[in-house]
């Protein structure tokens, strides 16, 4: 019988992993290769604003969120089906109930912001009496806290809509109802906070890899297997905590109940006894599918007996599968060790890239930014109007080493006039980097500059430079002996 517990739920977890590691693996590093990669082609693009870059980002992003919508609801069903069930099958189930899942998130997210919205207004019409600001925060702590406890309610929405194949209504009703009492949520919050100290750690390690200096593949590959690895384990987390509260739904009459892991046989639960003549039915839900009753006792006490419902002919149909803990074997065990090790290296590492990223020894990657501003990462085709394309040298009448930007671009200024301009490098540079400025007139070298070192997207030039003669410029910017921006300007 199924003790909700800590221990069992995390044992549990990792068990169900180690049985089936290579599947869960492949089915969790689709998305996040994918992501991945969206992530990657968003911090490195910058062009100047174009409705058909936006257009394509737009596209990638609805593709990225349904490539993890039908990668979640496979890792569920693969939970759910186990060994027996193949991947197709797993995929297909995915693919099928991607849609309500969509729906589920979706009222979540309306919901949250609702929530929010009613905390907020009140809290600002409190802050604006200037008397009652402490009040205020009274609410806001309050009304977070409730948010916090409703959400942790609500976390098993995902595997109710997969595994027992419930609109997004009905699971929002199914999570509210199997948590009501603090030793189910408690021991819910508790593995949630237990498995985020293993996940976390490393799940941040693995976007700070992304600040290095290693060859973008290198860190597509590093930040997808980390990801991959990881996923997996709070899935099944909450797989386990659903698996344990609420039962498989019952079977058709006749057909004989399996249990979906390997164990000594079990006792099948004693028929239900027949109702007297004019008895009251018990009322149901008419619009939330049949499941075996269960009386809970006090959680981690074991599961009472499941009376399964009565089948069409009067006799009760056949109990689903009986609820069997897995064994947590050898590959589970390693696998456990496996996040223990990432999450201290999260921990141990993450403080020390943070440490390089403000020494300027790593470089953020993205788009404008300057010496002591470490940049946000852009998003493919909307960069600052005015952006400099990455490896060139842009020329106009104003610029901006904040933003990387040049106003007025152009390749061609009237003799005697006056510009400016801005080199974009093809990464931000750091401490260790040597950079330096070329330019020639004419064919002719008639500067060769080491620039000062330091962590920067750009070089540049914000003070108009007047009085310039004719001819053709081309500005050359070396970064570590390689030309890493190059543009022409035609002064006539």
């Amino acid at each position: 019988n199924p003790q909700f517990t800590m221990g069992a739920l995390i044992a549990d977890t990792f068990a169900r992993y180690g049985a089936d590691p290579i599947r869960f693996f492949v089915v969790s590093i689709g998305p996040a290769v994918f992501g991945s990669a969206i992530a990657s082609l968003g911090a490195t693009r910058a062009t100047p604003i174009n409705p058909s870059a936006i257009g394509l980002s737009f596209l990638l992003s609805l593709l990225s969120l349904a490539v993890t919508l039908v990668g979640t609801g496979t890792l569920y069903a693969l939970a759910d089906g186990g060994r027996a069930m193949s991947l197709l099958a797993a995929f297909e189930r995915g693919v099928a109930r991607s849609g309500w899942l969509f729906v589920a998130f979706l009222a979540l997210g309306f919901g949250g912001f609702l929530f929010v919205l009613a905390i907020a207004i009140p809290a600002i019409l409190l802050i604006a009496t200037r008397t009652l600001a402490v009040l205020a925060i009274v609410v806001v702590i309050t009304g977070f806290l409730i948010f916090g406890w409703a959400i942790l309610r609500l976390t098993l929405v995902i595997p109710a809509v997969i595994v027992d194949n419930l609109s997004a209504t009905q699971a929002l009703r199914r999570s509210w109802k199997i948590t009501p009492r603090p030793g189910v949520w408690l021991r819910l919050l508790g593995s949630l906070f237990v498995i985020g100290l293993l996940v976390s750690p490393a799940s941040i390690l693995a976007l700070l890899l992304t600040f290095s200096d290693l060859p973008r593949p290198a860190l597509l590959i590093l930040t997808s297997l980390a990801i991959a690895f990881v996923t997996p384990i709070s899935a099944l987390l909450l797989y386990s905590a659903y698996r344990r509260l609420v039962p498989p739904p019952p079977l058709p009459p006749g057909t004989a109940a399996t249990p979906s892991v390997a164990a000594p046989s079990v006792a099948a639960p004693p028929a239900a006894p027949p109702q007297p003549v004019g008895a009251s039915l018990p009322v149901t839900d008419p619009t939330e599918p049949v499941v075996p009753s269960v009386a809970w006792a006090a959680p981690g006490s074991a599961t009472p007996q499941v009376t399964p419902p009565a089948g069409p002919s009067g006799a009760p149909a056949a109990a689903g599968p009986p609820f069997v803990a897995p064994r947590l074997g050898t590959a589970g065990r390693v696998i456990l060790v496996l996040a223990i090790a990432l999450g201290i290296a999260g921990v141990a590492g993450g403080p020390y890239v943070m440490g390089q990223l403000v020494a300027g020894r790593l470089s953020v990657p993205g788009g404008a930014g300057f010496p002591g501003f470490p940049n946000i990462p852009g998003f493919p085709g909307s960069p600052a109007a005015g952006a400099v394309a990455r490896g060139t040298v842009a020329f106009g009448t104003s610029s901006s080493l904040l933003t990387c930007t040049v106003q007025g671009q152009t390749t061609f200024l009237p003799a005697g006039g006056q510009g400016v301009w801005i080199a974009a490098f093809s990464r931000r540079t750091t401490l260790n980097d040597e950079v330096r400025l070329r330019i020639a007139v004419n064919g002719k070298e008639t500067a060769n500059d080491v620039q000062r070192r330091g962590s920067f997207n750009c070089l540049g030039t914000e003070e108009l430079e007047t009085g310039l003669s004719p001819g053709t410029y081309v500005f050359e910017v070396l970064v570590n002996g390689r030309v890493d921006a190059l543009g022409t300007l035609v002064v006539a």
